[in-house]
């Protein structure tokens, strides 16, 4: 009987080419199925994830799902799949969902995170993992005009030209900016839907407003609905997607993490 997996993973973007499969390019979606393939002895079957990311993006709680006829326990898959996958990602469980789950398709919301390491010195253990800006940024500022940017709003100003999204129009629940250790900021972004670039261009916006290099203040900037009125687009190694909600009514039926599951 076909039953639908939910996978959640992390994984460090340095070494792939985005998360998407790429013919003859490194992927995290490639080696995903190519281990599952090898666990399993079966292709995978209607994969999907939560949100796309490109290259050099992290995640700590990717979101996938697939359909499978294995009868292997939900433990057994994840350590099957991480003795395959390591040291580049990480399966952190594997769940039982009803079939109607969809990991794009029924996301209720997302949570993205950016890292600046604001300080003069470059750092060697950050530099694929942060970006650098070594100016003072006045977080007072910063946080002020974060606030103009919350709620729902047509967010033209702050996707690429690439952007392949129907509607400009989504709604961001919220964007917290926080120093924490080693000299870095976070900036957290919750909404329901995300545009091309979006958190990297607000986050970018963001950074050129506490450095005073840009003046035009966030409010204007999102009513031109142009994305020359923003700033710059921060780099990928920055982000990093940090989780999704679903309904509830979508909740797994068994994981790996249950004791049942290993038994």
């Amino acid at each position: 009987m076909t039953r639908r997996l939910k996978l959640t993973f992390e994984f460090s973007g340095a070494p792939y080419h985005g998360l998407q499969i790429q013919p003859s390019l490194p992927t995290v979606q490639g080696d995903l199925e190519q281990a599952w393939e090898k666990l399993t002895g079966s292709p995978v079957k209607d994969f999907a994830v939560a949100g796309r990311t490109d290259r050099g993006v992290h995640a700590y709680a990717m979101v996938a799902h697939l359909d499978t006829d294995t009868r292997l326990h939900l433990f057994s898959i994840k350590e099957g799949l991480n003795s395959l996958l390591r040291p580049r990602i990480a399966v952190r469980e594997v769940a039982e969902v009803p079939p109607e789950f969809h990991a794009r398709a029924r996301a209720q919301s997302r949570r993205y995170r950016y890292l600046i390491l604001n300080r003069r010195e470059v750092s060697p253990i950050w530099q694929n993992h942060a970006a650098h800006v070594p100016y003072p940024l006045d977080l007072t500022v910063m946080r002020r005009e974060a606030k103009a940017v919350l709620g729902r709003h047509d967010f033209s100003s702050f996707r690429t030209s690439e952007c392949q999204a129907k509607t400009p129009v989504t709604t961001l629940l919220a964007l917290e900016i926080t120093p924490i250790e080693h000299d870095l900021l976070a900036f957290d972004v919750h909404g329901t839907a995300f545009l091309h670039n979006r958190v990297r261009i607000l986050t970018g916006t963001l950074a050129d407003l506490g450095r005073g290099r840009l003046e035009t203040p966030m409010a204007d900037i999102l009513a031109a609905r142009n994305r020359a009125a923003a700033g710059k687009t921060l780099p990928p190694h920055g982000l990093y997607f940090m989780g999704v909600t679903y309904p509830d009514s979508l909740a797994p039926r068994a994981t790996s993490n249950d004791r049942r599951s290993k038994e």
